[in-house]
């Protein structure tokens, strides 16, 4: 599993990080780091992610929601260029440059996911597919270890806002499955209307 880690080095003094009535509150460069998969653990992967991320309030660039223990070879962060929300999902280990991302140039802040499967990969936002690639280069997924929140790279690249959910699988999940995730996720934590499951 994760486990909440303490910033070692300084990289922003925004809050006081902690868990909250529905959720964890990044600040102070405050992460999570998982260790013990096994190497190559997967080649198929769904990554998601439902909080308050608000683009104003990053005090870093290239913030990282989720990447390996390389932090350059298999990451999802949002650019810091001209203000402007967005997310890219680095999705193929062996890829150095921009050709193979997949990315949108307008995110919300409140949720994505981020998948693999054997024919495609690409990023859902809300439940709506909105950028997606054929995968060439099939590539299992580095590493033994992954931050939520954070790279290992240089230690600066924190989140700021709350997560109120993360789920990872090593697997894709269907359109109808990602879905009914952020549903659950919205009724839960965004609208406020109470669920049973």
């Amino acid at each position: 599993g994760f486990v909440r880690k303490p910033q070692t080095s300084s990289s922003g003094t925004m809050g006081t990080p902690g868990w909250t009535d529905n959720g964890f509150s990044f600040a102070n460069a405050a992460y999570f780091l998982g260790t013990g998969f096994a190497s190559g653990w997967a080649t198929n992967i769904t990554i998601e992610m439902t909080g308050n991320f608000p683009n104003a309030d990053r005090h870093t660039n290239f913030p990282n929601y989720f990447c390996n223990v390389d932090g350059d070879e298999f990451n999802i962060w949002n650019p810091k260029n001209d203000g402007k929300a967005g997310l890219t999902f680095k999705d193929d280990p062996a890829d150095t440059g921009s050709n193979n991302r997949t990315s949108v140039s307008s995110w919300s802040g409140r949720n994505f996911s981020c998948f693999m499967s054997d024919t495609q990969k690409g990023i859902y936002v809300e439940g709506v597919a909105v950028s997606t690639k054929t995968r060439t280069n099939k590539k299992a997924i580095p590493g033994t270890s992954y931050y939520i929140g954070d790279t290992p790279a240089n230690m600066q690249r924190t989140i700021n806002g709350t997560m109120n959910a993360f789920r990872l699988y090593n697997r894709a999940l269907t359109a109808e499955e990602i879905q009914q995730n952020w549903q659950l996720d919205q009724y839960r934590f965004i609208t406020g209307i109470p669920v049973t499951n």
